[in-house]
């Protein structure tokens, strides 16, 4: 069964305010209904809904007449449109520049670094999507006001979207954008701080280093498993953009993806000779307690820090698989 009247009547209220969509949907199939012959076939009911008109045109009618940038009959449209481009724009621009910071950053300093990091992920990712918005924006102007000349409407009834599923746990993708730049930019400062400045990071006299905080024998070994970890936690968030739902496959790839950079985060900061002797040493010296003893605090901590982290990391994980196998209805 095609279900041609319910995908118009689908079409017509996704394009209308939430507070209108059960009342129309009501009238229109009432209506619809009424209209059509007892034992209707597909092709009554072809020639009923082009009869009413598009989808686009009757969403039209039930809006209140006001002139806009981009008309009524075309703003649904724009806004998913404009929607999936800036995310596209957004995402290409995070990984451009991301990719730019790690070669590019050569300031002294770590903060500098990291302000330069920031600025210029952040002010890529604004200037590429006011552009997009720019271009989209007029391109649906122009498509908007072409078709105002134009009385002709051809649409087909195979072209109406699919009815949803009855039951789903949408992903905001506004929030995953968010959540997208800001992985982009942590794991970009973890990795250049990495890479540039865990050999010069440690205990300064006069301005001389004498005590690298960091083992870099040890924390070099970890770079590229921060670098993978990083790509593959960047592609789960495509995914979830790409999908927009809490589906099987979406949580199968997150919980892998989490549980890999728990893994190599709680691998890496409880390595044994992480800290160097040299800190260890001065530090000790500074505090007056042994050597022993800063060691024994500091494993304790990262016990407690690995603790912590997996109790989190599972119920978030107990949270996604909560939304993937039992969830809610979905009243759009």
């Amino acid at each position: 069964m095609k279900k041609y009247i319910e995908r118009y009547i689908f079409d017509v209220t996704r394009r209308l305010p939430k507070e209108m969509q059960e009342e129309v949907k009501k009238e229109l199939e009432a209506n619809i209904y009424d209209m059509l012959p007892e034992n209707h076939t597909e092709e009554d009911i072809d020639q009923l809904l082009h009869k009413l008109g598009s989808p686009r045109t009757i969403a039209n009618n039930y809006k209140e007449d006001k002139r806009y940038v981009i008309s009524p009959l075309y703003y649904e449209d724009y806004m998913r449109v404009l929607k999936l481009v800036l995310i596209i724009v957004g995402v290409v621009s995070l990984v451009f520049g991301a990719i730019d910071s790690i070669i590019g950053a050569n300031e002294s300093t770590l903060l500098e670094t990291i302000g330069y990091i920031i600025s210029r992920i952040v002010g890529d990712l604004i200037s590429s999507l006011i552009t997009a918005f720019f271009f989209v924006t007029v391109i649906f102007w122009a498509i908007d006001y072409h078709s105002s000349k134009s009385k002709s409407e051809n649409w087909k009834l195979k072209d109406l979207p699919d009815l949803p599923s009855p039951k789903v746990t949408t992903i905001s993708k506004t929030n995953t954008m968010i959540g997208l730049m800001f992985y982009t930019i942590f794991s970009t400062i973890f990795i250049v701080f990495l890479i540039k400045y865990a050999d010069i990071t440690g205990w300064h006299e006069n301005g001389i280093l004498i005590a690298p905080l960091f083992n870099t024998t040890v924390s070099n070994q970890f770079i590229v498993f921060f670098i993978i970890s990083a790509i593959i936690g960047f592609i789960v968030y495509l995914l979830q953009l790409y999908e927009g739902k809490w589906k099987l496959n979406v949580a199968i790839c997150y919980t892998a993806s989490t549980i890999i950079s728990l893994g190599i985060g709680l691998i890496f900061i409880n390595q044994p000779n992480l800290v160097s002797t040299q800190f260890f040493l001065k530090l000790a010296d500074t505090m007056e307690v042994t050597v022993q003893y800063l060691r024994n605090g500091l494993r304790n901590i990262m016990i407690w820090i690995s603790v912590i982290a997996v109790v989190v990391t599972t119920f978030d994980l107990i949270s996604i698989w909560l939304k993937t196998l039992k969830p809610k209805e979905n009243k759009a």
